[in-house]
């Protein structure tokens, strides 16, 4: 009779994890039958895009601009059955803008679109396929927080916005909004206790008490350049009440 013994004293070894796919609230792995992440590509260093002028006379050159390309992330994965898989995926991918997460990272998301995909590897049974999704944004974003000046998250980290919600406590001719150097102006007469919201998601752009009011944002206003940081601190004058949704960034 043949014996078998298991050694107990070794160390224990933990199976980590499996890889999955969030794309859109939805995890691939789960709703496409047969798909198993295996491998995803495209979030590690990320190199500028540099604009050069040469030296008239000299040596080098002079870098005139410097800018992040687009983010291009593949995900290898498994399909056992590629035709009933493309099915799926073709109904689930193409739906434009949308959240890209992975569960090894959790709490952090890219926004993406479905860009296509590689040829399938073929095999008797089984095909491994690379979708491909491009970030506009190359900056990976952190679930949405809220607070109602200082922006929590590590100092220094570009943030990005979503809404800043303001209730002003007395009336006044106009209301500013402030962070460093950047601010907002909506012209008055401005109501105590009105809700004036300004969004970065989208039309409108301002509204009060949930009306449109985006003639009320001056011209003079840094909608589009009002950049932020984490650390930073946003503030009001007159006084108000604020409620800030933001996003954290990371490369």
């Amino acid at each position: 009779m043949a014996y078998e013994f298991t050694d107990t004293s070794g160390p224990n070894i933990e199976t980590p994890d499996p890889l999955r796919t969030i794309w859109g609230g939805s995890v691939l792995d789960e709703v496409i039958p047969g798909f198993r992440t295996l491998n995803v590509t495209g979030r590690e260093l990320m190199s500028p895009q540099l604009s050069m002028t040469a030296r008239v006379g000299g040596d080098g050159v002079w870098v005139d601009h410097a800018r992040l390309p687009e983010r291009y992330i593949y995900v290898e994965a498994l399909v056992l059955n590629y035709n009933e898989a493309a099915l799926e995926l073709n109904a689930k991918l193409h739906k434009g803008l949308q959240e890209l997460a992975f569960t090894d990272a959790p709490g952090w998301l890219f926004q993406a679109f479905y860009h296509g995909y590689k040829a399938p590897k073929n095999d008797r049974r089984q095909q491994v396929i690379t979708l491909t999704f491009v970030c506009p944004d190359p900056y990976a974003r952190s679930a949405a927080q809220v607070s109602t000046g200082t922006l929590a998250g590590e100092p220094g980290y570009p943030v990005a916005l979503e809404s800043i919600v303001a209730v002003p406590e007395a009336a006044g001719a106009s209301l500013r909004i402030t962070c460093g150097q950047h601010n907002l102006y909506i012209t008055g007469p401005i109501a105590a206790g009105a809700v004036y919201k300004v969004s970065w998601l989208g039309s409108p752009i301002l509204t009060e008490n949930g009306q449109p009011a985006a003639n009320r944002l001056e011209l003079a206003s840094d909608y589009e350049g009002f950049s932020v940081k984490a650390g930073d601190t946003i503030t009001s004058t007159p006084a108000a009440a604020l409620t800030i949704t933001y996003r954290e960034r990371r490369l």
